[in-house]
């Protein structure tokens, strides 16, 4: 594999850390209100769901050449989207409040 080829499936798995974080967002959003066995089906699906669609677009990229290193790209990109979607949510607070005081 040849290094702009590295690069693209970096830059692709990272950014599929961010899709995947929000898309867990929005999964757990779906299943706060089901029972316990719709929310283990669900969540399992959506799991398997994710990897295939990883695989695939993987394949599409790199003909299916797997590292770990994309594993811990994918990893990163969802601590990194964790992170800042925290510190927007409470900047966003703050502001909201800012503006009820004035």
């Amino acid at each position: 594999m040849d290094n702009i080829l590295q690069i693209i499936t970096f830059i692709f798995s990272f950014i599929y850390g961010f899709f995947f974080f929000y898309l867990v967002e929005i999964n757990y959003l779906i299943n706060k209100k089901n029972t316990n066995f719709i929310k283990y089906l669900n969540n399992t699906i959506f799991i398997l769901d994710m990897v295939l669609i990883y695989v695939i677009i993987n394949f599409k990229l790199n003909s299916g050449y797997f590292h770990i290193y994309f594993i811990i790209t994918i990893v990163l990109g969802y601590l990194i989207a964790n992170y800042t979607q925290k510190h927007v949510n409470m900047l966003i607070k703050k502001l909201k409040k800012r503006k009820i005081m004035l």
